[in-house]
């Protein structure tokens, strides 16, 4: 009897969280709503922070997830996502219950330009602390350094320990800093 009675509450518990699970899915108040005119922002997904990143990438990322239940959300794969977005730095987001999306962006922070070459064509990037290198926002005016000694085709590693060694040098220089318009970082001594 005691068995038949566990049996019997492990199946009713087993069923109580299939239809739990079915009702958060299925349900309407739970889905990210789309937009209401064709290339509009969805008014479910709030995104803040941008400055220089593309938000068109940005919303790229979550444009699967519109129409969809928030139960069904795979934060972990949008993180990871926003992070392969070059001016991401660091993204947070947040799932609202019913139905909100908030994504808050830390954007990367450009340190020097670098020339970039590719065959015979020559032209001008942007490079942060970590060696990233980032495409110049139109219309933007960088207040940074030329460097010269650093190669698109480096690692990223090798790029990151560069900059930080000329951050380094530039805080050593103190106001003398705003002075210095390149600096070559070739050699690592």
């Amino acid at each position: 009897l005691i068995i038949s009675f566990l049996i019997i509450m492990l199946a009713t518990a087993v069923y109580a969280t299939q239809q739990i699970e079915l009702f958060l899915i299925r349900d309407q108040r739970f889905t990210l709503t789309p937009p209401v005119e064709y290339g509009e922002e969805s008014p479910a997904l709030h995104v803040t922070g941008l400055k220089f990143a593309s938000r068109i990438q940005v919303l790229r990322v979550f444009q699967q997830d519109v129409g969809r239940s928030l139960y069904l959300f795979p934060m972990a794969d949008r993180y990871q996502a926003l992070l392969h977005i070059p001016w991401v730095k660091e993204a947070s987001i947040l799932r609202t219950w019913p139905n909100q999306i908030r994504v808050q962006i830390t954007e990367r922070r450009p340190v020097a330009f670098i020339e970039s070459r590719s065959e015979s064509i020559s032209r001008w990037s942007l490079i942060d602390e970590e060696g990233v290198i980032l495409e110049p926002p139109s219309r933007t005016a960088f207040d940074v350094p030329v460097v010269t000694g650093v190669r698109a085709d480096d690692t990223r590693s090798m790029r990151g320990t560069r900059m930080r060694r000329m951050l380094r040098m530039l805080d050593e220089l103190g106001t003398s800093r705003n002075r210095i318009s390149e600096v070559d970082v070739g050699d690592l001594d």
